[in-house]
């Protein structure tokens, strides 16, 4: 009886083939879940005895622990951020033995004010909680009113890309639905990891028109700007969410059967970069101590140890503020912020000769990469670096009419012009140097 059933079960199984088919899809994809949530545990576990070890510490009662402050957007990527950091970022805060006040905003004017009234009386440290327009918004709202931030700031890999954070490490944070980018994230503020970051400012000057006065935007931030097919593609991919895993690979596709990839025209003027000279850096000036009456009898105090500054007195540069001026026809254009050691400097790219089937075959390529504003493929024929880079869109696409600043959309049409520069105006992020936790263990 068992025999004949065993020798009828293939046969069974194929007089019911979408009972089956339906039934194995279920299997496979309740396996994977299972596999999934075990592997994140074991991370979750290996991050949470690392915090552990800093809040089993022995402090004396007089110290009071580090005050960190969260600034979350809870709407950003329709709350998957906000529930993805209180799942594996701030229990590792918690274990750690910070103070945390969290302060979860409602609206970007809220995000703003409160990221410029904190400083070392309220807090120790930021944690922003949100993708690239929350981390643009906190950086615009502090920069707009002072030179440097107060407070080191921590950021939480979320929003939909965070260009951000892939852009200054892509081997921490490239891969999007790893849990191990949020354990890193806070394990950097925890264990004090920072590096001094410089932000660009960018300003969107909007010619006036007709039934539109003229406009200027200044934003301040370290994420990448860019347009073109590119990103026009990449913000379609939203709305076709029914499409799950395959939205944007369907998003290329598709626009590449309606549209043929007209390209931009943009008149582009720059100041060629300088690592730091005797024109564009001030001399070092030696501190003496002031002189006084007294300093006969007791001699003339010793100053204390002074952190060593690079003088650039003796470095001559004759390109340095050397200015040049180029015209692209671009499918796509980006310009990223490049942290060097002392100085900031832009890089700019732009590819002219794509049709349909290379924007489709670029952006297929990009989606099995999981990069979204940038090609690791030779498809740029225009390059250069610069410490500023100001371009005129000359003719633009009526449905391409806008850049993309941090992620967010900003309306750029014909005439209009945008100035994108360096700056010195520093903070010191919370940054992890690498994953330590390795998956193939």
């Amino acid at each position: 009886m068992a025999v004949a059933r065993l020798r009828n079960f293939p046969l069974k199984l194929w007089e019911h083939k979408k009972k089956t088919i339906f039934a194995g899809v279920v299997v496979y994809w309740a396996g994977n879940w299972v596999r999934k949530s075990q592997r994140n545990a074991a991370i979750r576990t290996y991050y949470a005895k690392e915090a552990l070890l800093f809040g089993d510490q022995i402090v004396s009662a007089e110290t009071r622990p580090r005050r960190v402050t969260v600034l979350g957007n809870a709407s950003a990527n329709e709350r998957h951020v906000w529930d993805e950091f209180t799942t594996n970022g701030l229990p590792l805060f918690h274990l750690a033995g910070l103070e945390v006040n969290v302060i979860k905003t409602q609206s970007s004017d809220q995000l703003e004010k409160l990221a410029v009234v904190l400083d070392g009386e309220e807090a120790d440290a930021i944690y922003v909680v949100g993708g690239d327009g929350t981390i643009q918004r906190v950086l615009t709202a502090i920069f707009k009113e002072k030179d440097y931030a107060p407070l080191p700031i921590g950021f939480g890999p979320g929003g939909y890309d965070n260009l951000a954070l892939k852009t200054l490490l892509p081997h921490v944070f490239q891969k999007e639905k790893d849990v191990r980018r949020w354990c890193e994230s806070a394990m950097s503020l925890i264990e004090d990891t920072r590096k001094e970051l410089r932000v660009t400012q960018t300003i969107v000057m909007n010619k006036e028109k007709e039934g539109e006065e003229a406009s200027t935007t200044v934003e301040y931030g370290i994420s990448p700007i860019y347009g073109g097919w590119f990103g026009h593609i990449e913000e379609r991919r939203k709305k076709l969410w029914y499409w799950a895993g395959l939205k944007r690979r369907f998003a290329y596709f598709w626009e590449m059967v309606k549209r043929s990839p007209r390209p931009t025209s943009l008149s582009l003027s720059y100041e060629e970069y300088c690592e730091g000279c005797s024109s564009c850096r001030p001399p070092v000036t030696e501190k003496k101590p002031e002189w006084r009456w007294y300093h006969l009898l007791i001699g003339i105090p010793k100053m204390k140890n002074q952190p060593e500054v690079k003088d650039y007195a003796k470095i001559i540069n004759e390109n340095c503020g050397k200015k040049g001026e180029v015209n692209v026809d671009a499918v796509e254009f980006n310009v990223n912020t490049e942290q060097m050691d002392d100085s900031t400097r832009l890089s700019f790219q732009s590819a002219s000769g794509l049709g349909r089937f290379g924007v489709m075959g670029e952006g297929w390529s990009r989606c099995s990469n999981g990069i979204v504003a940038q090609s690791i493929n030779t498809i740029y024929d225009t390059q250069l670096t610069a410490r500023a880079i100001t371009f005129t869109a000359n003719a633009i696409p009526e449905f391409l009419s806008r850049i993309y600043v941090a992620g967010d959309s900003v309306k750029v049409n014909e005439g209009d012009t945008v100035d994108i520069r360096t700056t010195r105006k520093t903070l010191h992020a919370f940054l992890p140097q690498s994953v330590r936790f390795n998956l193939e263990l």
